[in-house]
């Protein structure tokens, strides 16, 4: 850790990582692009890690190195030979699987996690991206502590989760110098999931006359309460916990979030209301929500990311949905995956 020790000192970037050397696992995607842009506007030398290679590079942006590599194929020894040749001071792994089958899931947020903390040199720095959905169904009105006991109930979840503890075993072992932030429902420009699928449909209608009487968004019951924090505060987190002094967040889970609740049926019909467009939202039939949880109400309590990191979430939700608006989901995967859209129904009626 004594390059983390070093960089944290340098001079370069609001959190002096000049030069310090970081993979970013998952850099393909969603949270590890931004993760991957805001350790290098910090300073710090980024290689972005994923089978669909690079972060898209902003104009005007930083350039960020990348290798084309299906960690999901790796075996521990080839991992091993590879992180060695790489060399990297911290490790930010983004990787995640979130539809599709339970053995693709399990590959991708337990065994490769497993293999990563077994195979990465001593007392490496290790920032995890966990989910918050890792807690499972909890009830309202106290705020969620990492000190909760988790008690995820579905395979998303629970993979998610068994990932967490590898990394806290191996860091509380003395092994690595590891954390997990665990991360809300995340908003902003270019977030996958409902919202996302919501203001691409908006793009994609606004460039057309509108029919008589103006466009029908029908979707399924919104009933969830939801924690939602914005990508670019994700990126902040985790410039934070890689900058952070050697032993300070080791072996913990550390929530990132808005610190509320918010009920998803306000944000679909605040992301309308933004846009302009003359659209009404009906319901339609179907249980909707997402596969992920059964959870219909979470709010993190994020206190220790303010005395372990000094984050606070910095933008508020209703601009997070105007650059959402501004910058819709592209429509790939998520978290450095590619894989099927999620299953929301969205439907126009004319």
């Amino acid at each position: 850790m004594t390059a983390v020790r070093q960089a944290a000192g340098g001079s370069t970037g609001p959190h002096g990582l000049r030069g310090l050397r970081v993979l970013v696992l998952g850099g393909s995607g969603f949270l590890g692009g931004r993760a991957a842009r805001s350790l290098a506007l910090a300073g710090a030398d980024v290689t972005s890690v994923s089978r669909g290679g690079g972060p898209p590079q902003a104009p005007g942006g930083p350039q960020l190195a990348a290798v084309r590599l299906d960690l999901a194929a790796m075996g521990p020894r080839i991992l091993r030979d590879f992180l060695a040749a790489q060399a990297p001071a911290a490790v930010v792994n983004a990787v995640g699987q979130v539809w599709g089958g339970e053995g693709n899931m399990a590959d991708l947020n337990d065994r490769l996690v497993a293999d990563l903390v077994a195979t990465l040199p001593a007392r490496t720095r290790l920032v995890q991206l966990g989910s918050s959905l890792e807690y499972g169904p909890v009830t309202g009105p106290a705020p969620v502590h990492e000190t909760r006991r988790p008690a995820p109930d579905t395979v998303y979840a629970r993979t998610k989760l068994r990932g967490t503890e590898h990394v806290l075993r191996a860091s509380r072992d003395g092994r690595l110098d590891g954390a997990v932030l665990r991360v809300a429902n995340v908003s902003g420009p270019g977030a996958p999931g409902l919202l996302g699928s919501v203001a691409r449909w908006i793009a994609e209608r606004s460039a057309e006359q509108p029919p008589p009487g103006g466009h029908v968004l029908r979707l399924g019951p919104l009933l969830a309460a939801r924690d939602f924090v914005d990508v670019r505060d994700v990126g902040d987190a985790v410039v934070r916990a890689v900058a952070a002094r050697p032993g300070r967040i080791r072996g913990r889970v550390v929530n990132i979030g808005g610190g509320r609740a918010v009920p998803v049926d306000r944000l679909v019909d605040r992301l309308l209301q933004l846009s302009g467009l003359p659209v009404r939202r009906e319901a339609a039939g179907g249980a909707g929500g997402s596969p992920r949880s059964s959870a219909a109400w979470q709010q993190l309590d994020i206190d220790r990311a303010r005395r372990l990191l000094g984050w606070v979430p910095r933008h508020a939700l209703d601009q997070s949905l105007r650059d959402m608006l501004a910058a819709p989901d592209p429509a790939r995967g998520h978290d450095g995956v590619t894989g099927p859209q999620n299953p929301y129904r969205l439907e126009e009626s004319k």
